[in-house]
């Protein structure tokens, strides 16, 4: 029979490293909760911001037509532009390497 001096305890080192690395997976997931949240706040506060620039050209168009000189169509163009970039990049955003993800 071993003597007190010469036992050994068994190896904690397997459940430590087990310990850590789910305590890293927790704080993986919780920052990138948090980045996502932090992502579809500035979109939403950008789409607020963004809003009065585009719609109140219409208001304002004899005013820019005036002081700019433009014809009717040209000033047509100038109010479908914002629809149509809208309709452009949401189209194409889908297929952008960004809006699928880091890679894995």
């Amino acid at each position: 029979m071993p003597s007190e001096k010469t036992r050994t305890m068994p190896s904690s080192t397997g459940r430590v490293k087990a310990a850590t690395t789910a305590l890293w997976k927790v704080r993986d997931t919780s920052r990138r909760t948090w980045t996502t949240r932090l992502v579809v706040i500035g979109i939403v506060l950008s789409a607020l911001n963004l809003r009065p620039a585009i719609t109140s050209l219409g208001a304002l168009l004899e005013e820019v037509r005036a002081g700019l000189g433009m014809s009717g169509a040209v000033a047509g163009l100038l109010t479908s532009m914002p629809s149509l970039c809208f309709a452009v990049f949401g189209v194409t955003a889908p297929g952008w390497p960004a809006a699928s993800g880091p890679p894995r």
